[in-house]
């Protein structure tokens, strides 16, 4: 596991792809933080517990950005210096970090 980096993955109604994200993200080996931002749907009823995976919830929508802030805080204070964020709905896949930070990390 990359001790340095966490992936964030902030979500409110991705009722359908959220769980594929997910998983696939969770195949690259990095701690994955969701943040359920105020879904209909508890987040954490759709998905598997695994310990390289952490939950956070909203009790009400605050936006992309406010969910994005209390997953950085979280992973700052488990000790990881660097995000990278993944879209809930799919657009973003998550194969294509480790592919990024081999070209692009130094």
């Amino acid at each position: 596991m990359n001790h340095n980096i966490a992936i964030v993955i902030p979500t409110y109604n991705n009722f359908r792809t959220i769980q594929k994200v997910v998983n696939e993200a969770l195949e690259l080996n990095f701690f994955i933080i969701v943040i359920d931002d105020g879904s209909d749907i508890k987040v954490e009823t759709l998905l598997e517990k695994d310990k390289n995976l952490l939950i956070l919830r909203h009790k009400n929508n605050k936006g992309k950005g406010e969910a994005i802030l209390t997953a950085s805080k979280e992973a700052k204070n488990r000790g990881y210096e660097y995000i990278i964020t993944l879209d809930a709905d799919g657009q973003h896949y998550p194969k294509e970090v480790k592919k990024n930070l081999t070209s692009n990390w130094r």
